[in-house]
């Protein structure tokens, strides 16, 4: 493994400005998840609140709920290559020099990304073909 930048043909611009380089591929929703409704009155839990409320049959309900109602905000999110520019308004972010670091690490992002609910595969490898136009990242295919 070694701490190089990451080269492409061209340098990627940020999705969101337009004006700075991309550094990561990064999360933002349309619409913020604080407009859910809370989960038995609150927003958050350690994990033994968590694990009691679960234990009773309403909250399994509830909690069961409240999961599908967050995926469901996955489709109100998109995914952009980004620069720093975004750092306060990103949902998550994956900084393109770890993501590329290796292939290994290109492998471990991908497994990470599909466990996480609100991930959309579609949208994520949107944003990929974007990023391959805009660093001219073509003839990577062997024969």
């Amino acid at each position: 493994m070694t701490d190089e930048k990451v080269k492409f043909k061209e340098t990627p611009l940020c999705e969101m400005c337009g004006n700075e380089p991309a550094t990561s591929f990064s999360f933002f929703w349309k619409k913020e998840p604080k407009d859910m409704p809370p989960f038995e009155g609150k927003t958050s839990y350690t994990g033994k609140e968590l694990l009691e409320l679960v234990e009773t049959e309403d909250s399994k309900k509830e909690w069961k709920d409240r999961k599908k109602k967050f995926v469901e905000y996955n489709h109100d999110g998109v995914c952009k290559f980004a620069g720093d520019c975004t750092s306060d308004i990103e949902f998550y972010y994956i900084y393109i020099d770890q993501f590329f670091r290796s292939p290994a690490s290109i492998i471990d992002w991908l497994a990470h990304m599909h466990e996480k609910n609100w991930f959309n595969e579609d949208d994520f490898f949107d944003m990929m073909d974007r990023f391959r136009n805009a660093t001219n990242s073509f003839g990577g295919f062997q024969k």
